[in-house]
């Protein structure tokens, strides 16, 4: 589901990044109010720190983005449908405000992927509420979902290709000492095209919801999401993402019947180790697909 592909990111994110913008205290408390679902004390500080002398300018040059990555976080636990469109509102706007004022950042290809997220959770919110409906009042609703899922995976897969553009200008090798700004850029463009095309993957993944199951569109659509995780798996299966595309791929494989395959995969999955933290957490999320098959 898009909100616990939001969960998903957030992990990924720290794992990658060994948690290195904590390294700014503004940042490092921010994360914290963060990581214990303290969403609304964290817009307060938002808030609050855009005004305060003893916050740094570099902290208050992505207030806007870290407000709109905030709500997108919040709103995948807002259980009020309505709360959560409005928290969606809010984050795209931000978003939208800090891509229009600073194009240049290097977080501006983050914003838009996150924009994505704000697409895909409306998608979501879509689905659930069609589930809630009479069978012949729900195809007005999945036809909004499938739209908006749509236009998530062309953002997304732009951001994609733009970003597999711009990493190719950067050498093999870098210097962490001499060259630290452009390693640090190559590392955020690498963690946003991982992360982009995990959505992507995942946006195909859950168009399927929106289709009638065993219909033919409904079967390409998982296998299609399927082949993108197994692409994912391949390029990066000795690192934690990589891992949960091998478990999405065995979802994928799940839902279409393919029980075998899918435990093959599942059973992979429960053989790693369970530290660092982020593996047990992948183990404990496989289990119940693993039962199920």
């Amino acid at each position: 589901m898009a909100r616990r592909f939001v969960v998903l990111a957030t992990l990924l994110l720290w794992s990658c990044a060994g948690g290195a913008l904590a390294s700014e205290p503004a940042q490092a408390f921010l994360d914290g109010l963060r990581e214990r679902n303290y969403f609304d004390t964290a817009l307060d500080y938002l808030s609050k720190a855009e005004k305060d002398p003893g916050v740094s300018a570099a902290f208050k040059e992505m207030i806007l983005y870290e407000r709109g990555e905030t709500l997108v976080r919040g709103a995948a636990l807002e259980r009020d449908m309505t709360a959560r469109e409005q928290q969606l509102d809010e984050a795209q706007k931000a978003l939208r405000e800090f891509i229009k004022a600073k194009p240049e950042n290097l977080y501006a290809i983050s914003a838009r992927r996150q924009l994505g997220n704000v697409i895909v959770a409306r998608a979501q919110s879509r689905v659930e509420r069609a589930k809630k409906l009479p069978a012949a009042e729900q195809q007005a609703l999945l036809k909004q979902a499938r739209e908006f899922y749509d236009e998530a995976y062309k953002l997304v897969s732009g951001v994609v290709e733009e970003l597999r553009t711009k990493l190719k200008s950067y050498p093999a090798a870098l210097d962490e000492k001499t060259d630290a700004k452009r390693v640090e850029e190559r590392d955020r463009y690498r963690q946003d095209f991982l992360l982009g095309q995990l959505l992507a993957s995942k946006t195909r993944e859950d168009v399927a919801e929106t289709l009638p199951k065993g219909s033919k569109e409904w079967t390409q659509t998982l296998t299609v999401a399927a082949d993108a995780y197994q692409k994912i798996y391949e390029d990066y299966r000795t690192r934690i993402a990589g891992l949960y595309a091998r478990m999405y791929q065995g979802q994928c494989l799940q839902k279409l019947g393919k029980h075998k395959e899918a435990s093959v995969f599942f059973n992979e999955l429960l053989t790693q180790a369970d530290s660092p933290e982020a593996f047990r957490v992948l183990k404990l999320r496989t289990m119940p697909l693993a039962v199920d098959s």
